[in-house]
């Protein structure tokens, strides 16, 4: 308890000093997207820094800005949010994932080198937001996937005779995911969007 309140307080501490020395913001050369050696002084771990979106990245490691038009889940959203044909949008998320389903986690974001996340298949990649290892995801997901998904797709639960992870990258999985996201996009436009922070 008490070492926990110190961690809090030593961030804290942390945050209003990077405020201080103006560390909590990019600089006119940063928010071109340059990062220096002193950069590196603004991501101490567990502090925030505010970015311009333009910056952001994908999962896939793609800048926001212009090259979101590469990204399938980009596209896929983009198209429901177009209005483009259900039958048509699922046909081309499926066809990425049948490409996909060969590639292991590194290919997948463009890091072909990075020799652990080589060892994992593309969908042990772990997201930004989970506070998990790919090792724990790897061992994890197939069956949280296929709790998750039936509540979109019924239909998952009794495909006994697949493998949980060829459903991973199966038409059903697709049709799901195309449901979650038109009920999320239908929140959104009813909500907007509700940031919180921690």
């Amino acid at each position: 308890m008490i070492l926990k309140f110190i961690k809090i307080n030593f961030f804290i501490l942390l945050g209003l000093i990077k405020s201080l020395f103006r560390l909590d913001k990019p600089n006119d050369e940063e928010k071109k997207g340059r990062i220096s050696k002193l950069t590196k002084l603004k991501f101490i771990h567990y502090t925030k820094i505010i970015i311009p979106f333009a910056l952001g990245r994908s999962i896939r490691g793609l800048s926001f800005q212009d090259n979101l038009k590469k990204d399938p889940f980009s596209i896929f959203i983009n198209n429901m949010c177009q209005e483009i044909d259900r039958d048509t949008n699922i046909e081309y998320l499926f066809s990425h994932l049948k490409k996909e389903k060969f590639y292991d986690a590194a290919t997948v974001i463009g890091l072909k080198g990075n020799l652990n996340l080589a060892k994992y298949p593309a969908w042990a990649l772990v997201m930004p937001w989970e506070k998990i290892s790919i090792k724990k995801k790897y061992q994890i997901y197939k069956d949280q996937f296929i709790i998750n998904r039936s509540k979109y797709e019924p239909s998952m639960k009794k495909q006994d005779n697949l493998k949980s992870e060829d459903l991973l990258y199966s038409y059903d999985y697709v049709n799901s995911q195309y449901f979650q996201t038109k009920q999320l996009l239908e929140s959104i436009k009813k909500k907007r969007i509700k940031a919180f922070y921690l």
